[in-house]
């Protein structure tokens, strides 16, 4: 049910990617957004309400869809206005790092007393709610927080002639896609059994906290560094670097024998996605004029790998055990850096078109 529930809301990142990223490059990218942020706030507030697994999964599957509205469309937002791609990269990480903090502090919710009343009354008053409770409450209080934010952008009205099934987008980026998803399907297998893994080889709720903590650390100080190097900040250089240390890292899992081992092997784990969506996210925005498209088709490629990786992983790991998983993460990535060498093949930048370049209306801040 685990895994059936990761591919619910993988299945609804496909749809909501492969959609709202053509949309982006034919509308006002400032009112989608609007509308990503609000439609996110109620969707990740129903996980709330959900009363059994099949119910959780509908709210997952709602989850997935109102999210998927959001990434590309950003993005493509964020590089028409020349924004730094690793600086704006590293605020998603941030985000990610105050999630798994509040993870943090929801596991350690029930063991705390507070001398004054009225703090302890709050404590007793999110007790009640539940750590996942307020997680969920939490992180629809954020997308609103996200919403109020956005109203304050600038409108960038954009229409690029963009097919209902762009073949040649995916042609064209295809070594980029492939390996990403392929990537992307070994971590998410893991990923799906990854907690109950660290429980089973003695750590606790608050150690999983601790090693997104660390994973997210890792990627912003990539983020943040790696477009400064001259050779490491070169996209099939970044795409490389991680693939080959994700399929690392994968093996090194199965090799710990206690939770606290893991921790290090976290760093190894951020530092290798960052790289590899750095490089992605580089290479498909300087070669497509239709960012947001090109950009929701690599967002669609990582949900179409939350489809089957969970239900993979939970499988393996199900008939044979967590290890085997990790392994079959690892031999997965292997085969998407092979891939990609092989298929990859250099590519002119897009062409900068005045026609269809965004029109901002106002000035956007730095």
């Amino acid at each position: 049910m685990v895994g059936l529930i990761g591919t619910a809301h993988g299945v609804a990142g496909v749809l909501s990617n492969f959609v709202f990223g053509r949309l982006g490059d034919r509308m006002d990218r400032r009112g989608l957004l609007l509308f990503g942020f609000a439609l996110s706030s109620l969707a990740y507030l129903g996980q709330y309400f959900a009363a059994d697994p099949l119910s959780l999964l509908g709210a997952r599957f709602f989850v997935g869809f109102a999210s998927g509205i959001i990434p590309a469309t950003l993005v493509a937002y964020v590089y028409d206005v020349k924004r730094p791609l690793g600086k704006f990269s590293s605020y998603n990480a941030l985000g990610w790092l105050v999630g798994s903090t509040l993870i943090i502090l929801a596991g350690w919710l029930p063991t705390l007393v507070f001398r004054s009343a009225a703090i302890e009354a709050l404590r007793a008053g999110l007790e009640r709610v539940g750590s996942f409770g307020v997680l969920f409450i939490a992180s629809a209080l954020f997308c609103a927080a996200g919403w109020f934010v956005a109203r304050r952008l600038p409108s960038m009205h954009v229409h690029i002639d963009v097919p209902l099934f762009p073949a040649r987008i995916i042609a064209r980026n295809a070594s980029v896609y492939l390996s990403i998803f392929l990537r992307h399907l070994g971590a998410t297998a893991i990923w799906a059994i990854y907690p109950i893994y660290i429980l089973s080889i003695g750590g606790d709720l608050a150690l999983v906290g601790w090693l997104h903590v660390l994973n997210m650390i890792a990627q912003i100080l990539v983020f943040r560094t790696a477009e400064r190097s001259r050779r490491l900040g070169h996209p099939r250089a970044l795409i490389t670097l991680g693939l080959v240390l994700s399929a690392s890292v994968f093996a090194a899992f199965a090799l710990v024998h206690n939770a606290y081992q893991l921790l290090p092997l976290q760093l190894v784990v951020g530092v290798s996605f960052a790289s590899l969506w750095l490089g992605s996210l580089k290479e498909v925005l300087a070669h497509n004029v239709e960012r947001s498209t090109a950009s929701g088709l690599l967002n669609a490629s990582m949900s179409l790998s939350n489809v089957a990786g969970p239900l993979l992983g939970g499988l393996i790991a199900h008939h044979y055990g967590f290890h085997a998983t990790m392994f079959a993460g690892s031999a997965v990535t292997v085969f998407a850096l092979a891939l990609y060498l092989i298929i990859d093949r250099p590519r002119t930048p897009a062409p900068e078109i005045a026609a269809t370049a965004p029109r901002l209306s106002g000035d956007v801040a730095p």
